[in-house]
Protein backbone atom coordinates (compact mmCIF):
# COMPACT_ATOMS: atom_id res chain seq x y z
CA UNK A 1 0.00 0.00 0.00
CA UNK A 2 1.39 3.35 -1.07
CA UNK A 3 0.05 6.59 1.00
CA UNK A 4 -1.06 8.97 -2.00
CA UNK A 5 -3.09 11.60 0.96
CA UNK A 6 -2.15 13.07 3.95
CA UNK A 7 -4.21 15.64 5.65
CA UNK A 8 -2.91 18.47 8.06
CA UNK A 9 -1.56 17.81 11.68
CA UNK A 10 -4.72 18.94 14.47
CA UNK A 11 -4.81 19.45 18.04
CA UNK A 12 -7.92 17.25 18.80
CA UNK A 13 -9.34 14.27 16.93
CA UNK A 14 -11.82 12.93 13.95
CA UNK A 15 -14.49 12.09 15.44
CA UNK A 16 -16.16 10.62 12.24
CA UNK A 17 -15.69 10.67 8.66
CA UNK A 18 -17.63 9.80 5.52
CA UNK A 19 -17.00 9.91 1.67
CA UNK A 20 -20.09 12.11 0.18
CA UNK A 21 -20.71 13.96 -3.14
CA UNK A 22 -21.37 17.31 -1.02
CA UNK A 23 -21.27 19.41 -3.61
CA UNK A 24 -22.96 17.58 -6.59
CA UNK A 25 -20.15 17.46 -9.09
CA UNK A 26 -19.91 13.35 -9.18
CA UNK A 27 -16.66 13.24 -7.04
CA UNK A 28 -16.76 12.52 -3.65
CA UNK A 29 -15.25 14.22 -1.12
CA UNK A 30 -14.30 12.89 2.69
CA UNK A 31 -16.22 14.67 5.21
CA UNK A 32 -14.47 15.04 8.83
CA UNK A 33 -16.00 15.92 11.88
CA UNK A 34 -13.61 16.92 14.09
CA UNK A 35 -13.25 17.84 17.82
CA UNK A 36 -10.95 20.56 18.35
CA UNK A 37 -8.77 21.07 21.59
CA UNK A 38 -7.88 24.57 22.45
CA UNK A 39 -4.47 23.81 24.48
CA UNK A 40 -5.09 23.98 28.40
CA UNK A 41 -8.52 25.24 27.83
CA UNK A 42 -11.47 22.88 29.32
CA UNK A 43 -13.30 23.87 25.82
CA UNK A 44 -13.14 21.97 23.08
CA UNK A 45 -15.22 23.05 19.79
CA UNK A 46 -16.44 20.79 16.65
CA UNK A 47 -16.12 21.56 13.59
CA UNK A 48 -17.09 20.32 10.58
CA UNK A 49 -14.13 20.00 7.02
CA UNK A 50 -14.09 18.27 3.70
CA UNK A 51 -11.55 17.75 1.43
CA UNK A 52 -11.41 17.20 -2.26
CA UNK A 53 -10.12 13.64 -3.76
CA UNK A 54 -8.58 13.17 -6.88
CA UNK A 55 -8.47 10.45 -8.25
CA UNK A 56 -4.86 9.07 -9.05
CA UNK A 57 -4.42 7.13 -12.37
CA UNK A 58 -4.07 3.80 -11.93
CA UNK A 59 -0.86 2.30 -13.67
CA UNK A 60 -1.92 -0.73 -15.34
CA UNK A 61 -4.71 1.33 -17.12
CA UNK A 62 -2.37 3.95 -17.97
CA UNK A 63 0.23 1.10 -19.57
CA UNK A 64 3.10 1.73 -17.22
Amino acid sequence: MLENWRTRKINGYVADYQFKDIDNDGENEIVLALVVSTGLSVKDRSVIVSYKMSRQPNPQQTGQ
